[in-house]
Formats: C-alpha cells, structure tokens, sequence
C-alpha cells in the first residue's frame, strides 16, 4: 500500500537533530570545567539537522571551527547565554511516518444489533472492513474539519462463517442476496477521515511546513502510546489506510468539549473547575515529562469523556522539545522547602512554525511577536490560565479574536498584575487564592510564570487538591 500520507515528510526530518543532543549541549556548556571534544562533536553532529543551522553563527563566534567540528582553541565564554538567547531549533517532524494496517470499505453492508434473543438486522451504508478483521459502521458525520471528516462509528465484530448459514442469518440471507456479515458491540468509537486529496491541497499551500499537521497528531498518539500512554490524553486505538483516505480511530467522547460546558453552564464551582484543571495538568504534565508540548491548549481541545472527565486531544501542533529542571522554594505553611521543576531548552522562533500557532485567545504574549527564543513549556502554562480563567468566570480576560495585545485595557490590567481589579471591575467574585493563582499563571514574563510542579504547590490548588480525581 503507497504511504502516500507521508511523502511530505523529508527523510531529514526523521533522522537525528534531535531533543538529547540539544539537551547534552546546554548541559555539557553549563558545567563548570565542560568537556571541550565532547561538545564540538555534539554541536558538529547538530548542525547537520536543517532546523539546526542557526546556531553556526553563535558557535562560530565562540570558537567552533566548522572544517575541524571543534573548539581549537576552547569555548569563549558566554556560548550558553547566547544559544539560549536565540534558542534551538525545533525539528517540524521528530516522528517517523505513522504506522497503518490496509483497510477497505464496503457499501451497504447488513448488521445484526441488539442482543441475541431480541436481534435484528439494520443495513449500514458504509463499514470499514479493516486487514487485521476488524470493522466499524460508519453511523453519521460529527465534524467537517480542512482535511475531511469525523464520523461517529460503532465497532463490528465479523460473524463465523458457520453462523451465517444457519439460524436466523441463515433465514435472512434466503430472503435477501446479501448476507450478514457482522454484529454490532457497545463500543462506540469517533473514526478521524483524513481525505487524501484535501490533505495534498493543504500540504501544498503551505509548503510542506504545517502548523497543524493531521498525519503528524496520529505520530504524536503513537509516541504517546509507545511511552506507555499519558492520563487524561485521548489513546489512539487503531490506524488504518486505503489510497483515498486515512482512518483514526479514537474513543468517542459524547459529552462534547469544555467549551460546550461553559457556553452552557457559564462560570463552574471552583470544585468543579478544580477537577477539570487538576485532569488536564496531570495529563499535561505527562506529556512534558515526554518532552512534548501541546502548543494548542483550548477549551475546544478539551473533551469530555464518557466517565465525565477532561482528555486532552489534538496534537496536530505539537511541538517535541526536552525539559530542564530546576528547583523553586515551596511557600505556605504546609509546604515549606524545595521543589523540583521544569522548564524548556529555549526553542527558535521562527516566522510561521513553530512559535505562533493555536487560537489568539489562548497564545502566549512572547508568540506574537516571533523575536528571539521561548519556553515552549511556559506557553502551554499560559493556556491553563487561560482556561481556569475561563472555567472560573464563564468568560474570556481580554477579546479572543485578537488575543493578549496592548491595545486592550483588560490585557493591560493583567500584564500589569492588577488581575484583581479587573475582577472587581466585573464583579467577579473568587475565593481567597484564586485571583493570585491566575495572576501567576497568567504573568506577562514567561521567566516569572508559574511552572505547572509550582502550580501544584499554589494554595489554590493545595485547598481544592480533594476535589482533583486522580491528579493531587
């Protein structure tokens, strides 16, 4: 079967520049007496990667010979302050090309439901027959999305072949030519089409260089998966593909998204939010300890699951980065001491990929501008304000259609730590640490945001931490 779904993606992309030779450099550059050899072959070997070349400047300037691939004469000092200034580069496709199993799908295909004593048999339009001998019943569409659809479906099992000549499809095949093949379980399932010819038109005109990529969010669901999988985030179940489409089947989560339950329910209980919050950042936090940032955190890629709990989906921006940890002081009279945090090795950005993507209302400050380098990790810290904000009050700080700008007095009372007053000004009414908690997160300066381990030791989050199912 041709992988026509990952032709864009340039052999290059999957091959090493990757996230631990990034993190050996910072790490190697930040001890004392460094080990001058070890580091040239390291910056040698990353500037064979594309997304790489622009840190030749700064390391040329701090003595890196690049006929030799080392440092002649040492390393001048101040390299590491200066790479991190400019920041590194963020491979766009440090996955390889999703794995499929070959599928096909069949029209018109006749299905018993309902259990055995009360069965009957519906036709379903389209099941997707799958190589492994799965099916799944195409019911209804959901969602129209740039690159196709999403379908809600139900899982099949085949019927033996012994089973339809006898008994009752035995009787419904002499009264019908067409046989029934399968049987419906309980499962329900959201089938993600992704079309072959709008995938091509989209890959085309941006050039190969997404900002959100479909075929890359089903590499990222496998890194998840072959990680041993994350709490509170989406599993990908299966993958399969014909030349037409690409089929990702996923968990069906029948309770929409948090956005939904805002737009309906306005401002929740601070219990309620604490639970949601406490879901997605045990999630979030996972993936970070990955080395993945979502870069897309909305209420919108928030759903809620059948057991009424936040998942995280949608990594079609995601960005594949290492953390470096650091220690922070624990306040409160509970919680004295140190902690342990994290933030990211500073990433390039970059006009278009990777800096600033995702929706205006939920983007950092530092994204709007795409000079010098950011924490991709505090970005996505930034987006939980965001939607605790929003989880909170039933409302957004500042207007979503242009983000956290200036030009906007609510953004301005923010940035300028006066998040209090805003709420005063809204008659928004929190308890005690909630409006410091959202201050923290929402702090202008990404060097001063709250980490998410600093989140954890926040009051706020201490004195709601009973109501956060599994995620204290």
């Amino acid at each position: 079967m041709a992988t026509w779904y990952g032709a864009h993606i340039s052999q290059a992309s999957t091959t090493n520049g990757g996230e631990a030779l990034v993190l050996e450099l910072w790490e190697l550059l930040a001890l004392q007496a460094p080990d001058v050899q070890r580091i040239g072959a390291v910056a040698a070997e990353l500037l064979k990667a594309p997304w790489q070349r622009h840190l030749l400047e700064p390391l040329e300037q701090h003595g890196f010979d690049v006929r030799t691939g080392s440092f002649p004469r040492g390393v001048a000092p101040g390299l590491l302050k200066e790479l991190s200034r400019v920041g590194a580069g963020a491979n766009p496709m440090p996955f390889p090309v999703p794995s499929v199993r070959g599928c096909r799908v069949h029209a018109r295909q006749r299905v018993r439901t309902g259990p055995t004593n009360q069965a009957a048999v519906v036709t379903m339009d389209h099941v997707l027959a799958t190589s492994d001998g799965k099916g799944y019943g195409l019911v209804r569409n959901l969602q129209t999305c740039i690159y196709g659809r999403v379908r809600h479906g139900v899982e099949l099992e085949r019927i033996p072949s012994e089973e339809v000549s006898g008994g009752l499809f035995g009787a419904v095949r002499q009264m019908t030519t067409d046989p029934v093949l399968w049987r419906a379980t309980e499962r329900q399932v959201a089938v993600k089409c992704i079309e072959r010819t709008k995938y091509e038109q989209h890959v085309a005109r941006h050039r190969g260089q997404l900002n959100e990529d479909p075929i890359k969010e089903v590499a990222v669901m496998e890194f998840i998966a072959q990680e041993g999988g994350a709490p509170y985030v989406l599993p990908l179940l299966a993958t399969y593909a014909d030349e037409q489409t690409v089929y990702v089947i996923l968990p069906l989560c029948p309770h929409g998204d948090l956005f939904g339950v805002v737009e309906r329910d306005g401002g929740l209980q601070e219990a309620k939010a604490a639970t949601y919050m406490g879901q997605v950042v045990h999630g979030l936090e996972r993936l970070h300890a990955m080395g993945l940032a979502h870069h897309d955190m909305s209420l919108e890629n928030l759903l809620v699951d059948a057991e009424r709990r936040a998942v995280i989906i949608d990594f079609g921006m995601a960005v594949k980065t290492t953390p470096t940890f650091t220690e922070f002081e624990k306040r409160g009279h509970e919680h004295m001491g140190v902690g342990r945090s994290y933030r990211s090795v500073p990433l390039a950005a970059r006009r278009g990929w990777p800096g600033r993507c995702g929706k205006l209302l939920y983007m950092a400050p530092e994204l709007f501008n795409c000079s010098g380098s950011f924490d991709v990790f505090a970005a996505d810290v930034w987006a939980l304000g965001i939607i605790l904000f929003l989880l909170l009050t039933g409302m957004p700080p500042w207007d979503a259609a242009t983000g956290p700008v200036a030009t906007d007095l609510r953004f301005v009372y923010v940035r300028d730590g006066r998040l209090r007053d805003l709420l005063n000004t809204w008659n928004i009414t929190l308890s005690e640490h909630a409006p410091d908690v959202l201050q923290r997160l929402l702090t202008a300066d990404p060097a001063k945001r709250l980490t998410i381990p600093e989140l954890k030791a926040h009051p706020w989050w201490t004195q709601h931490a009973r109501f956060v199912n599994g995620a204290a």
